[in-house]
């Protein structure tokens, strides 16, 4: 049994021998080398993100080169001096010519410099960021000149001394010409503009000294929440726009201007003050605009002016202005609801430009509101 056992063990190892393959040699170029897998720590790097082009444009400005509709994180942004002291620079914007330039969705964060117009199809603004808009020059200008506001080169020179009324583009005595060569402005298809309580945005001017004008207007359709913005000629509204809990000051125009036929617009819980026109401006017979707990105040000229449409006027403090609501073409304007606004210290609590009687805005007024 032990003879037998043997063989058979001897039999199963040379079977298994001659199983086996031969042994061959693999040529160089078909050699598999077993990776040695090493775990090495990811480097943190800056490569900035490209939003407009594949490929960033760098321009020379105020001495240092920098990159365009590039964001730089907080080691690589670039310190400039804006608004009266060093901040670091974390994307400078300017647009190119063409309608809605920035065709995808940009975001903007920490801090912007915007160097030129900007025509944009949607940009979302994080809480907490701060914008500042060039001052009194534009290295993209993509409006023109708006040189022509249909005045003779007298008359434009007698409307900037302040020495001549109104004409062309709405110019009254003390306005400084539009130079829209040299003021920025920025179109924005959809605009979402939405801070909180604790960290507003802030969109303003890059003066040390700013002033009225230092830029030109920002025409959007969207949300703007707890933002302030400051030092411009303008901010326009359209279809849908929705603008609360924001303060609005030291506008050279309108604080708010609701433009031709633009509807559903609500403007609620603001603070509006300092403007060298009117607070709020509503254009249009079929404009439907809600205004409603706003505190508007300290302008030379009107708190809220209404020129047709469907406005409801609720809840608001309208106070130290000239006129407190100017209504301009009473037979275009339908559905007036006016109550719960409290006036004081105003030249006129609310007035009708021409011949209108105003008999029926009369009654809705002196009915449902408060004066002091």
């Amino acid at each position: 049994m032990k003879i037998k056992r043997i063989i058979t063990v001897l039999f199963a190892a040379l079977t298994l021998a001659s199983c086996a393959p031969a042994a061959k040699v693999i040529p160089t170029e078909m050699a598999v080398a077993t990776p040695t897998i090493t775990i090495v720590p990811p480097t943190i790097s800056h490569t900035p993100t490209i939003i407009s082009s594949p490929t960033p444009m760098h321009i020379n400005f105020q001495g240092a080169t920098v990159p365009i509709n590039v964001y730089l994180d907080d080691k690589n942004c670039i310190t400039l001096e804006l608004g009266g002291k060093a901040q670091c620079v974390n994307m400078f914007v300017l647009g190119k010519a063409g309608e809605n330039h920035f065709q995808t969705e940009m975001t903007w964060r920490g801090t912007i410099y915007i160097i030129g117009d900007v025509n944009a199809k949607s940009i979302i603004i994080e809480p907490g960021t701060v914008i500042y808009i060039g001052a009194n020059f534009d290295s993209k200008n993509l409006h023109g000149k708006g040189d022509d506001v249909g005045c003779s080169d007298s008359e434009t020179r007698a409307v900037y001394k302040g020495t001549k009324g109104e004409c062309g583009l709405g110019l009254i005595p003390g306005d400084p010409h539009w130079d829209e060569a040299n003021h920025i402005s920025l179109n924005i298809a959809n605009l979402i503009s939405i801070g909180t309580e604790n960290t507003p945005i802030l969109i303003t001017s890059s003066a040390s000294k700013p002033t009225m004008y230092d830029w030109n207007y920002l025409d959007f359709a969207g949300r703007i929440e707890y933002t302030f913005i400051e030092y411009g000629r303008a901010i326009g509204t359209k279809d849908g726009s929705t603008i609360s809990n924001s303060t609005i000051a030291h506008i050279g125009g309108c604080n708010v201007c609701s433009g031709e036929n633009a509807r559903d617009i609500t403007i609620s819980n603001n603070h509006f003050f300092d403007a060298g026109h009117e607070l709020i401006d509503t254009h249009s017979a079929f404009n439907s605009v809600v205004i409603t707990g706003n505190e508007l105040e300290a302008t030379r000229y009107v708190g809220i002016i209404i020129d047709g449409g469907s406005p409801k006027i609720t809840g608001n403090i309208i106070h130290d202005t000239f006129t407190g609501i100017l209504f301009l073409n009473e037979p275009n304007i339908k559905d007036l609801v006016i109550s719960e606004n409290t006036f004081y210290q105003n030249r006129h609590h609310w007035d009708c430009n021409g011949d209108y009687s105003c008999a029926l805005i009369k009654d809705l007024i002196l009915l449902n509101n408060f004066f002091k």
